[in-house]
């Protein structure tokens, strides 16, 4: 910004290289108007030559117990109280899924179920499953996801309540659209996610928001001593903060050569 505004004239790039490493963001980067490049003169931001910085917004997890099945454990307070919380996991590199059923393949709708009067310009939220499929003694049942597959989408549900007796799972929301492509149909596929009891394959994790606990059952060869495991924290890596009713914009960036990894996201409650 100084050097901005001591040569306000500049006609070649300002170029800002990052050297290699991994920076772990406490904030998002922001960007604000008087950040802003020329077209004769654009602020680069790239990696220093044949480097690989990465920029994340996730923590590294340490301090992990490991229990007599073999299985990680970690109390991480942040989320015990619920200022945390999320559902992805990396490990060495990779990414973790949390548990899912059924393991393999899909469930399919066994009966759409419309829903009342009162509710139908939101969309359909529930529906008639087949025998098994769901559990209502299922712990932390509001925290279970299902995703349900449209014609060209899909609908994260969060469950609401189970009747095992009908076999209806009732979601907290609908859809959000009355519409014959947002219905939940009869033979459309699903699967069910973040089932704490569902945790049985290497590499699943389940994260217990009430108990604040995240377990993971590791991969064959995984050490909790040597492996390098992050959870992501900040949902924006880079915030470009223009102001609109003055058109002032952040303009004539450019980034190049850069890694952005772990940003968060978690399904809203409702």
């Amino acid at each position: 910004r100084e050097l901005r505004q001591k040569e306000p004239n500049r006609d070649r790039p300002v170029v800002v290289a990052i050297r290699n490493g991994r920076f772990f963001l406490s904030e998002p980067l922001r960007f604000v108007p008087e950040d802003s490049g020329t077209e004769q003169s654009p602020t680069i931001y790239q990696a220093y030559q044949n480097e690989r910085p990465i920029l994340s917004g996730g923590v590294v997890l340490t301090g992990w117990t490991v229990d007599d099945k073999g299985r990680w454990h970690l109390v991480l307070e942040d989320v015990k109280t619920g200022k945390w919380s999320f559902a992805q996991l990396f490990v060495n590199d990779q990414r973790r899924y949390r548990p899912r059923l059924p393991k393999k393949g899909y469930y399919t709708i066994a009966e759409r179920v419309p829903p009342p009067a009162e509710k139908q310009k939101d969309g359909d939220d529930r529906i008639q499953y087949a025998e098994g499929e769901f559990n209502p003694q299922w712990q932390n049942l509001g925290d279970v996801e299902v995703n349900i597959f449209h014609q060209w989408s899909m609908s994260r549900m969060r469950v609401a309540a189970i009747d095992a007796e009908k076999k209806l799972v009732v979601f907290k929301r609908g859809t959000g659209f009355d519409s014959y492509w947002a219905h939940f149909l009869k033979g459309n596929r699903y699967y069910i996610e973040n089932v704490k009891e569902a945790l049985t394959e290497p590499g699943e994790f389940y994260l217990d928001v009430a108990q604040g606990e995240l377990i993971y059952a590791p991969r064959e060869g995984e050490d909790p001593k040597t492996c390098d495991v992050i959870a992501p924290r900040l949902e924006n890596l880079v915030i470009f903060a223009c102001d609109g009713g003055n058109n002032r914009w952040v303009e004539h960036l450019q980034f190049r050569g850069l890694t952005f990894a772990h940003s968060n996201w978690v399904c809203p409650e409702q």
